[in-house]
């Protein structure tokens, strides 16, 4: 009897380690303003792939931004421990022309995000955003 009793203890102790381990999607509008000759108030969409819960947070994110005549489309890998930092490749589109160059999007919360955002298109004039993002974890396990 004591055989299954046991069984059952060991199950409950690994499935919470396993549903920690699962793939997670956080995903949510984004708000802000960017500031230059070139600012004013942006919106967009951000969608952050995580491959696991356990231990510190990273993951995959594909970041759309729009304000007057510019957009931008963020690739990054991110980490996250309290604070976490967003970094990859951007495309930026502007006045009817593509340039590409590198962001660095630094940010801090939990369903809310406070984010800063330094962008450098290469051969261009490197600006600064800062605003907020609502994210949803998707697929998330609550233990």
């Amino acid at each position: 009897m004591r055989r299954p009793i046991y069984f059952v203890a060991l199950l409950c102790l690994i499935y919470p380690a396993v549903a920690k381990s699962q793939p997670f999607w956080s995903v949510g509008p984004k708000l802000g303003y960017t500031l230059g000759d070139n600012g004013g108030f942006t919106w967009g969409l951000e969608a952050s792939y995580f491959p696991q819960q356990i231990g510190p947070l990273w993951g995959f994110t594909c970041d759309l931004t729009f304000w007057k005549e510019h957009s931008t489309l963020h690739l990054g890998i991110e980490g996250e421990e309290g604070p976490g930092i967003d970094v990859g490749p951007t495309l930026f589109y502007s006045k009817g022309t593509f340039n590409f160059g590198l962001s660095a999007i630094p940010w801090f919360g939990a369903f809310i995000y406070a984010y800063y955002e330094f962008a450098w298109p290469f051969f261009q004039t490197p600006f600064q955003s800062y605003g907020g993002y609502l994210k949803i974890p998707i697929g998330v396990t609550i233990n």
